[in-house]
């Protein structure tokens, strides 16, 4: 499917979701802040179907934020989501020079039995052969006196990473330590931005 069938396909199916546009409807546009001022005017794909896009990701969510910035050559849309059911911010990362999706992030939750659940589509979670608790233990290996603080998983391309925010000892910021998904292989490890 070339891409113009698929932007078509995903406007299409959008608006005929009417809970997803009454969503969008309902709470308003959020104004994009820009990184630098100009920066939308230099965006070749526009905010609007960059947010229908990002809608995509996370039917039924209220979008809470929304920016634009430059990142190395290329200039990026970065859309948060809420649901009602928990309190965590879900993110998506869209080129504005290709209108892709270049980055997905899901929160990790605890439920009330100390089970861990990924806030993402299970199709997603059926291609991740490494659990949240092993990841979880090769971070507190790696990382002493590390208390996670938080936890994403990040879909780039076609590799899934667990993020971890670790608190170490009193520092205000946290790091943020990365490990692969699939192979529970420690990616890197640095100060959170």
């Amino acid at each position: 499917m070339k891409r113009s069938d698929k932007l078509i396909a995903l406007i299409t199916a959008v608006l005929c979701v009417s809970p997803v546009v009454s969503v969008a409807h309902a709470q308003g546009p959020v104004p994009i802040r820009e990184e630098s001022p100009g920066l939308l005017a230099q965006a070749p794909t526009s905010p609007a179907l960059a947010r229908l896009t990002a809608f995509g990701e996370f039917p039924g969510a209220h979008m809470v934020a929304a920016e634009v910035r430059r990142e190395a050559s290329d200039i990026l849309y970065r859309f948060d989501f809420k649901f009602d059911n928990h309190n965590d911010i879900e993110h998506v990362v869209i080129s504005a020079l290709t209108g892709q999706v270049i980055r997905v992030e899901y929160s990790v939750e605890r439920d009330d039995e100390d089970h861990f659940a990924i806030a993402g589509p299970p199709e997603l979670l059926s291609l991740v052969q490494s659990s949240y608790l092993d990841a979880r233990t090769k971070v507190d290996a790696t990382v002493e006196r590390g208390h996670v603080v938080k936890c994403m998983l990040r879909v780039e391309g076609s590799t899934e990473i667990y993020v971890f925010d670790v608190r170490v000892g009193d520092e205000d910021a946290p790091e943020q330590v990365l490990v692969d998904a699939n192979t529970c292989t420690l990616l890197s490890r640095m100060p959170s931005t």
